[in-house]
């Protein structure tokens, strides 16, 4: 767990943030040249000042007051704030009204009776909600508009699109609509446009009810006088029209934030660059391109899909800042890169960049100010030229496989120096003896998996650290009281061999996240920090009772997680005025008595509650409202006893209902089929009973993907209605198949596990893949013959039907389950031959169909050649290999094929490969959740 605040991009960046303040001055010093003295037109001064009666200013405490310029009748108003006049001095030319923080209502009739404007400026002001204003099409002179970032909302008026003379036009907003006209219609007639910024406008068209992105017109190349041109977070789509490349004179291009593809050759023709953003696209192939733009100064191409070896850039002489994250970019990291003469920031982390890191030369007189090459796969030492960058404030080299050891007083000449993160490599990092004060005064430090022994004893001297990790290191002993002392918001000593806390009231300190998890902690549960949002003591040795006043102490947490520990007694009622509590694990502890009814009753922020593997007692209770948040919900392994509660129907975003190993008696809860979110429902070692659905039932379970009702009493048969609407068995939805299946927040991380039964073994999937798919079903009484509709749940990885009274046949649909790794069908009365059909399955590496009836030979193709003996034991009708039986009264058929080398390296690389990745002990059924709190970027 740790947590780090987003860090801003190099200084270097501001020059870039400026052009458009320059540009204006530029169209400023235009018109100011003009400046003489005369007395403006009484119809503008008259208009003026109506503009002005329908303005109030915001104040900081919320009050709306009139606005005090020195707009007054009988003045001569090119004298007043914001406006400019022409040469003459009497017609008004400029209005420049931002960053007022004027709110209000804008007279159109008014505005457009300043006939002679030629820049209008209302940006940055809080117009609450209103509509741009009509009629500006009346304005013909009119050369410069700017209404960004002004609270204006809904469809930008066509008649903009009937402004010829617009030289600059910034839109850019986060609630307009480019739909009517779209951006096609808006440009068409804007051909001596030199600024175009729409930057956060929703070009999206509507239709019925959704959102469809829009695509960039190829008559965008009309606009060849562009020299900025800024779509970013417009939601845009598709491939960038080659018609791009005919705008030669683009210095500043900013598409970023869209849903582009395709590739990016078109960039080699726009060589007078400055300012290139690409990033948070879906961009493809490689950046040859970048050797034709010798101009650029700032390169990003974050979050995208390039590919192929990191570009060549020895001729960017003055590039400052490159950031190339988030990317496929593979291979060495050449050591030009880091002696590029005007480089002040190189981001290259979260790629697949691998070799050792080669020292460079002039380290001494480098600009370098941030490097990040986190999250890749380099490896050998970590080259000392990196350290003797005397400009460097920010070092990240954190998840790679760099080794050896560093002496950390290496760091004590980089004086500028407030971020490192080492954390997640192979390293050792000796501290050595030297605590002087001579160390940089770090705000982030960052050295989990160093191979610590002990606590750095100069961070006694460090006044200015909010961030420390010292997790996964090998720390002994007590936390000492000095490190309380640090000026510390974010604290994580998890994975530690730590064994108590010396005498400290740590309720006093600031701290905001406090991460302890995983030590060897003992005694009593230390009272948190009443500021603290994030606390986890899990996994150590606590063996108090929860102290009843720790609630006064939570009032702004909203993650606690005392998870295996050895706490005893009952839940305080207190935790109910934990109003903003969002996550609350108190698993496998030996916590006893009822669960609390105003827990679920007046926690209408919690998104998780986790109480598993105690000893709580009585019902569930009953007292879920309507404002119900929960999206996990994990009983398992209690005694809870009596029916589900009804109430738990009102938590409509729940995804996760784990019940398993309690005392619940209740037939099925047929009203669960109304969660339309549910994706994991866990019944196992219940006393439930009767069908699970009958001709009346309105299945409608679209996102289930692992239930387990085993062990249980459940009677009937199969209603095939029952597998026919699981749309996530079937399609796959918008899914990263490296994905963890769990509940994703900018600070926390609800990880959850998975027990699968096979062969009578529990084993915990840790790590499960959210494609992971699996239906369990066991030891029950369900009867007749088993549904052909299973056989279309062709995402399916494991399924368990064994101990049941099924008969008729295996049904040939099996054969479509294409992605089963384990099926077991043992301890039935089926019968009927093997289909020959499952030997298409070739990833199965699991299977039972032991204890049947089962006749004829057993299929020898591919994966069923196998199988040992234990897989097919108990069915007095079958014969062949593995079996000793031999199939004496068949015909004599050729001989099966062996496996061929694609489907051994098939099962080789593939078997069991959702279920290896976390394989451990299972001592309960069910699922298994606990929390990681994942680092922020």
């Amino acid at each position: 767990m740790g947590s780090s605040f987003c860090t801003t991009k190099s200084p270097a960046i501001m020059r870039f943030l400026l052009l458009p303040l320059l540009s204006f001055l530029l169209f400023h010093s235009q018109i100011s040249e003009f400046g003489v003295s005369g007395k403006c037109n009484d119809d503008e001064s008259a208009s003026l000042l109506q503009l002005k009666r329908g303005f109030y200013i915001s104040t900081h405490s919320g009050l709306q007051v009139a606005v005090s310029w020195n707009w007054k009748w009988g003045t001569d108003c090119c004298n007043w704030e914001g406006v400019t006049c022409d040469e003459s001095g009497v017609h008004v030319i400029g209005l420049d009204l931002s960053r007022l923080s004027i709110n209000g209502t804008i007279n159109s009739t008014a505005l457009i009776r300043l006939s002679n404007l030629r820049i209008l400026n209302l940006s940055h002001n809080k117009f609450n909600s209103i509509p741009i204003p009509s009629g500006l099409d009346h304005l013909s002179k009119l050369t410069h508009l700017n209404l960004s970032y002004s609270g204006f909302i809904g469809q930008i008026p066509v008649e903009i699109s009937r402004m010829k003379n617009l030289i600059s036009l910034d839109l850019s907003s986060f609630s307009k609509q480019l739909q009517a006209p779209n951006l096609k219609q808006l440009i068409q007639n804007l051909s001596n446009l030199k600024e175009l910024s729409l930057s956060r406008v929703d070009t999206s068209a509507q239709a019925q009810g959704t959102q469809l992105s829009g695509e960039l017109p190829v008559s965008i190349g009309n606009l060849k006088s562009l020299v900025k041109l800024q779509l970013g977070d417009c939601n845009l789509s598709g491939s960038i029209p080659y018609t791009l490349e005919n705008l030669t004179q683009l210095v500043h291009l900013d598409l970023s934030f869209n849903n582009f593809t395709g590739s990016t050759s078109w960039l080699a023709n726009l060589i007078q660059l400055v300012y290139l953003d690409l990033s948070s696209n879906n961009f493809v192939g490689s950046t040859s391109w970048l050797a034709n733009l010798t101009q650029l100064v700032h390169l990003e191409l974050s979050d995208n899909n390039f590919s192929g070896e990191l570009p060549f850039l020895p001729q960017l002489e003055k590039i400052m800042e490159v950031y190339l994250d988030y990317n496929h970019f593979t291979g060495a990291i050449s050591s030009s890169l880091f002696t590029l003469p005007s480089l002040h920031t190189l981001v290259l982390s979260d790629n697949q960049l691998d070799g050792q890191l080669s020292e460079f030369p002039n380290a001494s007189s480098s600009l370098l100010e941030e490097v990040d090459l986190s999250n890749n796969k380099l490896q050998g030492p970590i080259p000392m030229s990196l350290l003797q960058l005397p400009r460097l404030e920010q070092l990240r080299l954190s998840s790679n496989n760099f080794n050896g050891t560093i002496r950390f007083t290496m760091f004590r000449n980089l004086k500028k120096l407030f971020l490192l993160d080492l954390s997640g490599n192979s390293l050792s990092v000796d501290i050595g003896v030297d605590n002087s004060s001579f160390f940089p005064q770090f705000r982030e430090l960052l050295l989990g998996s160093c191979n610590l022994s002990e606590f750095p004893y100069f961070l006694r001297n460090q006044n200015q650290l909010f961030d420390l990790d010292l997790s996964n290191n090998k720390i002994r002993g007590e936390i000492p009281t000095w490190i309380w002392n640090i000026p510390n918001l974010f604290l994580n000593l998890s994975h530690n061999m730590l064994t108590g806390i010396e005498p400290y009231n740590i309720s006093s300190t600031q701290l905001r996240v406090l991460d302890l998890h995983s030590n060897m902690l003992q005694g009593s549960i230390p009272l948190p920090p009443p500021n603290t949002y994030i606390l986890d003591y899990s996994n150590n040795n606590f063996t108090s009772v929860i102290p009843s006043n720790i609630a006064s102490n939570l009032t702004s947490l909203f993650f606690f997680s005392l998870s295996r520990n050895n706490l005893t007694g009952e839940i305080s009622p207190s935790f109910c005025d934990a109003g903003d509590l969002e996550v609350l694990d108190l698993s496998h502890n030996s916590l006893n008595g009822s669960i609390p009814q105003c827990l679920v009753e007046t926690a209408n922020n919690l998104i998780v509650l986790s109480l598993r593997g105690n000893f709580f007692s009585g019902p569930i209770p009953n007292t879920f409202t309507d404002k119900c948040s929960l999206q996990i919900l994990d009983l398992n392994g209690n005694q809870l006893e009596e029916q589900v509660p009804r109430s738990l129907g009102k938590c409509r975003e729940l995804e996760v209902l784990n019940l398993g190993n309690n005392m619940i008696s209740d037939n099925f809860p047929f009203w669960l089929w109304k969660m339309s979110n549910l994706a994991v429902l866990v019944l196992r070692n219940n006393r439930f009973y009767g069908p699970i659905g009958d001709d009346g039932t309105n299945y409608t379970f679209q996102m289930l993907q692992i239930i387990d009702l085993s062990s249980n009493g459940f009677t009937g048969k199969l209603p095939w209605e029952f597998f026919k609407r699981w749309k996530s068995m079937t399609t796959t939805i918008n899914e990263d198949d490296n994905q963890i299946l769990g509940i994703h927040r900018p600070s926390w991380y609800y990880k959850v596990t998975v027990m699968v039964t096979n062969k009578g073994q529990n084993m915990e999937l840790i790590k499960i893949l959210i494609v992971f798919r699996s239906l369990d079903i066991s030891h029950n009484q369900f009867h007749g013959d088993i549904p052909e509709a299973i056989g279309e749940l062709n995402l399916l990885h494991v399924l368990n039907m064994s101990g049941n009274n099924f008969t008729g046949q295996i049904p040939k649909s099996f054969g479509n389950l294409s992605q089963l790794e384990s099926l077991d069908l043992s301890r039935n009365k089926l019968s009927g031959k093997i289909p020959q059909e499952l030997t298409s399955l070739t990833f199965l590496s699991v299977l039972d169909f032991s204890k049947n009836f089962l006749v004829g030979r057993i299929p020898q193709d591919r994966q069923f050649s196998t199988f040992e003996n234990s897989s097919f034991e108990g069915n007095p009708g079958l014969c062949g290999t593995p079996l000793s039986r031999k199939c004496e009264n068949s015909k004599v058929l050729e001989p099966p094929p062996s496996p061929s080398s694609e489907d051994v390296a098939s099962r080789s690389n593939r078997e069991w490969s959702l279920i290896s990745m976390g394989l451990g002990y299972g001592v309960g059924l069910g699922i298994v959740a606990w929390f990681q709190v994942l680092r922020r970027r």
